[in-house]
């Protein structure tokens, strides 16, 4: 993986709403009707994405091109890593097909380029500010259980320490595995996907949102303007 991730930092949103939203999955109609039922203003309200965006469900490219909308800000999940490194390294080909890569497959070798292109450029991670707490947005676990720390491990581009930080970032499942409520340090919240869990799921600090939106059509919204109030 040679594209070199960061933490995007946003300021606060003063004239509407902050949401943030589990895996979609190539489920754009279930998106849009979710948006529909919390009134979502796309003029004033942002949607933040823990990643996962493409996959398995049947409607990737929908979801791929909300990329570029003002109001849609999504991280880089394991199966955007997964798009990326197929293309790019010939890398997760069993993958691919197992998971609902049939979309990207069916591209010419433009248009796959630049979906990956755009792909690369997604953040590891988001840190936002909502109501004077700090949110920090990822896909899937946060090294070291320290915000700080991952953050300088991203920055630091010599060796293998931002390859690592990366990898760890979208695929581990270790706090989760382990029921860890140890809360992250340096962060306030954090919202992770990447683990289907019954339903939302609160460890120490970390929200874990991704209720099955491909398999369940269940996809959570979290207001994040109400509920750090």
């Amino acid at each position: 993986m040679a594209l070199i991730p960061h933490i995007r930092k946003i300021s606060k949103n003063t004239n509407g709403r902050d949401f943030v939203i589990g895996d979609i999955h190539g489920s754009f109609e279930l998106l849009m009707e979710k948006l529909a039922f919390i009134k979502f203003d796309f003029e004033k309200d942002r949607l933040f994405s823990v990643g996962d965006l493409v996959n398995k469900g049947k409607e990737s490219i929908a979801i791929f091109n909300l990329i570029d909308e003002p109001w849609f800000y999504p991280v880089l999940g394991n199966h955007e890593i997964i798009v990326i490194d197929f293309w790019r390294y010939g890398n997760y080909p069993k993958h691919l097909n197992k998971y609902g890569g049939q979309w990207f497959l069916n591209l010419s070798d433009s248009q796959k380029e630049a979906v990956v292109v755009k792909l690369e450029t997604l953040p590891t991670a988001i840190e936002l500010e909502v109501n004077n707490k700090r949110i920090g947005i990822i896909h899937a676990e946060v090294p070291n259980d320290n915000w700080k720390t991952f953050e300088a491990r991203l920055k630091n581009t010599k060796g293998m320490d931002n390859f690592h930080a990366v990898n760890e970032a979208v695929w581990t499942r270790t706090k989760h595995d382990y029921k860890n409520k140890s809360k992250i340090r340096n962060i306030d919240y954090v919202y992770v996907g990447h683990t289907i869990v019954s339903e939302p799921l609160v460890l120490g600090n970390v929200f874990y949102i991704d209720t099955g939106a491909f398999c369940y059509e269940e996809l959570t919204v979290i207001n994040l303007t109400d509920i750090h109030s």
